[in-house]
């Protein structure tokens, strides 16, 4: 998988869980203290996650850090 790749499935396995988790995108932003534009870039894969910021990211979804990358092959 190229990066942009495993970006895209990052960004694909967020969206999921935040929307199983009920929460729009403006709110999943605001807990973040980040963009809708940011949350949006990140769940196209358009911008990669820093490792801090996937950790808040699980931490506002109630998810493990390696939920997001588990399983993607390099």
């Amino acid at each position: 998988m190229t990066d942009h790749e495993i970006s895209v499935e990052v960004g694909r396995r967020i969206r999921a869980l935040r929307e199983e988790r009920r929460l729009s995108v403006e709110v999943f932003a605001a807990m973040l203290h980040v963009s809708r534009a940011a949350v949006g870039m990140w769940e196209r894969g358009d911008r990669t996650l820093t490792a801090a910021k996937l950790c808040d990211v699980a931490s506002v979804l109630g998810a493990e850090p390696s939920d997001f990358v588990t399983g993607i092959r390099l």
